[in-house]
This record gives structure tokens, sequence and C-alpha cells, in this order.
């Protein structure tokens, strides 16, 4: 399944798994690095990141990761 994402005003697409369980999870992989995005108290989706992963890739930027967390909880609500 592929997330549609707007960016810095680039249409994105970025593969997406969702798993089961306690609390919503989502998988999206960016630039070959799987970021796992899930909901917190007040049901806002968020990224769990690592710092590794963050200097893995400069594609992993804070906008790009929030701009995803936003299409999520707009596909999700």
């Amino acid at each position: 399944m592929l997330l549609p994402v707007d960016f810095n005003g680039e249409e994105l697409e970025f593969e997406m798994r969702i798993q089961q369980g306690y609390v919503p999870r989502v998988e999206i992989i960016i630039a070959g690095i799987p970021v796992i995005f899930e909901t917190d108290n007040e049901e806002q989706y968020r990224a769990l990141v690592s710092p590794e992963q963050m200097c893995q890739s400069k594609a992993l930027v804070p906008g790009l990761l929030q701009a995803v967390a936003e299409q999520l909880q707009v596909l999700f609500s």
C-alpha cells in the first residue's frame, strides 16, 4: 500500500504497512529506512525514530516526518 504525502510542494509516495496491536502502528519506508508511526495519548501520530536512523539518511528530516504523521491522521481519522 502506498501513502501519498505532499512535502515542500512535491507529491511523494511511501510504502506503508499497517501493524496490528494494542496501539495503532504503521511502518513507513522512507529512503529505504523503516520508520514506525504510532498514536500518542491524544490519538495523534508520531514517528519513532532513533538518532542512528536520523543519521542514516538526509531524507529523514523532521518536516517530512511531520507531513507523514499528518497524512496518517487524515487517512485514519
